[in-house]
């Protein structure tokens, strides 16, 4: 008897879980198993709605994966595209450049009985400037020194 007793004063403090058959017809196993019973319904519900929640964000979670991917996409496309414009507006001012100088030099190219005077002109004056251009490049720079005579007269 005291051993039985003893289980039961272990089973009610939680410290074992096996019921023997002697105490199986105790109210307060009864009551327990009821209990349990009712318990592991709840779970069991509360199990589906977590199982039905974790479906829905799996989907969810799909779904924005799939709208990342999808804009992560379309604006890898514009960058190519920006970068494709960017790399014809280069070419173009190159093309451009090389058409400007090309045509500026088949003008300084023609001969001078091809000119009309204000050409000609033109032509002596944009000569005379590329020289004066070429005379400052080649001019050593020269610190600026100060007179004596100038700063005692000041």
């Amino acid at each position: 008897l005291k051993e039985v007793e003893r289980e039961r004063m272990l089973i009610i403090e939680g410290k074992s879980d096996v019921i023997p058959d002697e105490l199986a017809d105790d109210p307060i196993f009864m009551v327990n198993k009821d209990a349990n019973m009712e318990i592991q319904k709840e779970r069991s519900k509360l199990k589906t709605a977590r199982e039905k929640n974790a479906e829905r964000l799996k989907l969810q979670g799909v779904k924005w994966e799939r709208e990342r991917l999808q804009h992560a996409a379309k604006e890898a496309e514009l960058l190519a595209k920006k970068r494709e414009r960017h790399r014809q507006q280069k070419l173009l001012v190159e093309q451009y450049r090389t058409e400007d100088a090309e045509r500026g030099m088949d003008l300084l190219r023609i001969e001078n009985e091809d000119w009309r005077e204000c050409e000609k002109s033109l032509k002596e004056f944009l000569e005379q400037e590329r020289a004066k251009m070429k005379e400052r490049s080649l001019r050593i720079s020269q610190p600026f020194s100060s007179d004596p005579q100038d700063i005692q007269n000041i």
